[in-house]
């Protein structure tokens, strides 16, 4: 009797040790306002993890360029912290998927009243259930999981792709709209100058008052453009620093160098480019796993059309041991409905997967085509910007030798700052044609811009 006491006490002991206990965990929001605001670039643990990817720096860095930006939001941006959990949710799934069915015991008790007397009126029953899968279930199951899990990772890739063009596009942007600053300022001082000496003529009797009010309106034009600039400049940084991850960039220099220098469209050939694409892109990728999901979920669903089987042992106290077989009868159904079902999602992925392929063909060849109308455009604005830095030498020689007045030469200046705005624009331009044809194809063509690998773990080690 005590060695009975002692199994089963041991028995339920071992039960219980293997069950999860559940930790609250609770969310507040003010302490996560406070974390995310916390945030900068002269962490310690940023530190080490950009060193850790691309080798020991200065720290922290006097600039910092597109690939320290862009490790900064791999390691803050919240979008990957998302994808990490559903990728941890698809990896949780292949547990689930391969977990087999417990055996069942019971105990049960009867009476039976119409006994003769003598003879004991309780029967006293154990019975054992042990459930068997047929036809590899299990196993497709698992196969299942896992391709969903590989989806999962590669839609991890896809978040970090994102980032990475976010952190790009903001720096563009900032870009754009610092040296469209300069060059407003610039241009303003010239008008102002013009205004000036048009001013004096206007006084001596040289030009009527409508060429001056004109001028004047030249001006506020400048100062308008100029306080557009400001604004969009004070926005790009917002963007950058929330595509980081983080709240501010104050304090920090940021080094735009390298991403002016785009490659030459004859570098990037189409076919190539497509085919680099389709062959790497996130996103085909996990929709290949996806398909290849749903081709294990039509296996699964025949594979039910064979009925699992259920074995039983008992024991009576009077009658002794009992052995049983169950299993279910196909006779109404053979699961016809759900692997019509299976194999139309199947159907629905392929075609998914088909379109997805035509809609990245489509975008290579549309951003391929728009980058080398903007490259085309380069050129024509820079013919453009070198003939004006030619007049502008020109007038200045004159200007020198007694040839060409003051205003003449003010004029040559607010000519060659249209012309370097345009030739900004093109510049922008180009960068921008760049990036989009870069999403198209899901890898960096910017020169200095390495992608580092992705970040399967969590790199701030905070406990998730």
């Amino acid at each position: 009797m005590n060695l009975s006491k002692i199994f089963n006490a041991c028995l339920i002991g071992s039960l219980l040790a293997g069950c999860a206990s559940f930790q609250a965990k609770p969310l507040v929001a003010s302490k996560t306002a406070s974390s995310l605001e916390a945030r900068t670039l002269d962490n310690p643990g940023l530190r080490d993890f950009i060193a850790k990817n691309i080798g020991q720096t200065p720290w922290p860095p006097k600039a910092w360029n597109l690939t320290d930006l862009t490790l900064a939001a791999f390691y803050y941006q919240p979008d990957l912290d998302v994808a990490r959990a559903r990728w941890g949710i698809a990896n949780a799934h292949v547990i689930t998927a391969g977990m087999r069915p417990n055996p069942s015991l019971g105990f049960s008790a009867q009476q039976n009243a119409v006994e003769p007397r003598g003879v004991e009126p309780w029967g006293l029953f154990w019975n054992l259930g042990i459930p068997v899968e047929t036809a590899g279930k299990r196993g497709y199951r698992i196969r299942q999981a896992k391709h969903l899990s590989d989806a999962a990772r590669f839609d991890l890739a896809l978040a970090t792709w994102k980032v990475y063009s976010r952190v790009r596009s903001g720096m563009v942007n900032l870009y754009a709209a610092r040296n469209e600053k300069d060059l407003l300022q610039r241009q303003v001082s010239s008008q102002q100058e013009m205004v000036r000496l048009l001013q004096r003529r206007f006084q001596s009797g040289e030009i009527p008052l409508p060429e001056v009010t004109r001028a004047k309106i030249v001006l506020q034009n400048a100062l308008v453009a100029l306080s557009d600039s400001q604004g969009r400049e004070s926005q790009a940084s917002i963007e950058l620093a929330s595509a980081i991850g983080i709240t501010s960039l104050s304090g920090i220099t940021i080094d735009f160098d390298g991403m002016t220098r785009t490659p030459n469209p004859d570098r990037l050939p189409a076919k190539a480019v497509r085919q680099a694409a389709l062959l790497n892109r996130a996103d085909i990728l996990s929709a290949l796993a996806g398909y290849e999901a749903t081709q294990n979920a039509l296996q699964l669903e025949i594979a039910k059309q064979y009925p699992d089987i259920n074995l039983g042992a008992g024991y009576d106290w009077g009658q002794g041991w009992m052995l049983g077989l169950a299993l279910p009868l196909p006779v109404l159904n053979q699961n016809e409905g759900p692997i019509a079902e299976a194999r139309a999602r199947r159907r629905e992925a392929a075609a998914a997967f088909t379109l997805l392929e035509a809609r990245a063909i489509g975008e290579i060849d549309s951003a391929l085509a728009a980058y080398r109308a903007s490259d085309s455009k380069m050129a024509a604005t820079d013919g453009l910007l070198h003939d004006q830095e030619i007049n502008r030498r020109s007038i200045e020689s004159r200007f020198n030798a007694g040839d060409a007045d003051r205003l003449a030469l003010a004029e040559s200046d607010n000519n060659l700052l249209s012309a370097e705005l345009a030739h900004l624009g093109a510049i922008v331009g180009e960068m921008q044609s760049l990036g989009r044809l870069e999403d198209a194809v899901q890898r960096p063509l910017f020169p200095s811009a390495p992608v580092p690998n992705i970040q399967i773990n969590n790199p701030r080690r905070e406990e998730q």
